[in-house]
């Protein structure tokens, strides 16, 4: 079943909902109860996050001389209330860089404290760390090695793919370009 027909069977049952509440009015449904009825019915359709909103772009990633770099940069949005996105890791030439979709994703908004796992070149990866209003600072663990406090600014606001997204099907249809 698609995200969509997922959506749009929420939306129904939601109105179903709503309808069998006004039918237990019935003809003693007076205006008043009516308009609290169809705000609520107004109000929770509206909080329907369908679009993919974004969260922020983060980068670490410095090169001393043009040609090789090394860090990572965390891709983030928000959707359904949840937060999806990429990391990436790059040693070696510009460009060359290793990604994988973040899952497993823990998010507290109220102390920024963020954590979820991806896969890099075969090799499961776990980051935990911080989100604050500029930057990202975290541990990324590897099976061999431990990146600690990396400190990754807020970034690449002039990239096409640093935007909203009105569905998740345009999201995933982005990500498809770089395959």
């Amino acid at each position: 079943m698609s995200v969509f027909t997922t959506l749009f069977l929420l939306d129904l049952c939601r109105y179903t909902y709503i309808f069998n509440l006004l039918a237990i009015f019935d003809e003693t449904l007076s205006m008043k109860n009516f308009l609290i009825i169809f705000s609520l019915l107004f109000l929770t359709s509206s909080f329907t996050d369908k679009d993919v909103k974004r969260f922020g772009f983060y980068s670490n990633e410095k090169s001393t001389d043009g040609e090789h770099s090394i860090g990572y940069t965390i891709r983030l949005w928000k959707y359904n209330n949840n937060i999806i996105g990429k990391i990436e890791f790059n040693e070696g030439l510009i460009g060359d860089q290793v990604g994988g979709f973040i899952q497993n994703v823990k998010y507290n908004s109220k102390t920024g404290n963020l954590t979820f796992e991806s896969l890099l070149e075969l090799e499961k990866i776990t980051f935990i760390g911080k989100v604050y209003r500029a930057k990202i600072i975290g541990n990324v663990i590897w099976k061999t090695k431990t990146d600690k406090n990396q400190v990754l600014a807020k970034c690449c606001n002039d990239a096409e793919i640093n935007r909203d997204f009105p569905t998740i099907k345009e999201w995933k249809s982005m990500w498809r370009k770089f395959e």
